[in-house]
């Protein structure tokens, strides 16, 4: 839809997700700067910055705050980052594992219309174009998170073929998320060092 312009020029994302977490004493690790590199934005929102690249393209310049008040971990427990698209759209993340009410929302405005997913892992799509009467679209869950992407793995690593996704894209991924970390010391803007690849129109019909 964003390839066909069904909401014209995008100028601006939220993605908003809340995913509880309680400490477990056998993966204390997670809360563990030193090792788990990250808390909210490398636990969850960084499958969310992936979405995003993919969805709208490079991220050139972040800013961020963290906090480790709410859930009392060594690592970030909530986190709000603004990332600054190539294309100039603006995209929030605002990612929290100390809430038990469930959010996991992508909301896309563009300059003819609006693309809402909410929640997004129930596969409810809203297109709401100028004054019309808002489209609702569902799409078909297919089983647990990442079911897809796992079982294309196993049968190309079967088949000797080269993975779906390259390990390129979570280079690039985590350089935001380092770029992030960066704002959240440093409390400025930051740049993100090179382009970090491609968007979905890019992607050949392969890799989907």
């Amino acid at each position: 839809m964003l390839a066909e312009g069904a909401i014209g020029e995008v100028v601006q994302a939220r993605v908003q997700l809340a995913d509880y977490f309680q400490p477990d004493p056998d993966r204390a690790w997670l809360t563990e700067p030193e090792l788990a590199g990250g808390g909210a934005l490398a636990n969850a929102g960084s499958h969310w910055i992936d979405l995003v690249r993919y969805l709208l393209g490079d991220v050139v310049e972040v800013t961020a705050a963290c906090s480790a008040y709410f859930g009392g971990f060594r690592t970030e427990d909530t986190i709000g980052v603004q990332m600054r698209m190539g294309t100039e759209a603006l995209a929030s993340l605002n990612v929290t594992l100390c809430s038990r009410a469930a959010v996991n929302e992508f909301d896309i405005a563009g300059t003819e219309g609006r693309l809402f997913a909410g929640p997004l892992s129930d596969g409810r799509l809203m297109l709401q174009r100028g004054a019309r009467e808002p489209e609702v679209l569902h799409y078909p869950r297919t089983g647990a998170a990442h079911t897809e992407l796992v079982a294309e793995i196993v049968r190309r690593l079967l088949a000797g073929e080269p993975s779906p996704v390259p390990g390129e894209e979570a280079v690039a991924t985590w350089q935001i998320m380092a770029a992030v970390y960066q704002a959240c010391r440093e409390r400025r803007h930051v740049r993100i060092a090179e382009p970090n690849r491609r968007s979905f129109a890019d992607i050949s019909e392969d890799n989907l």
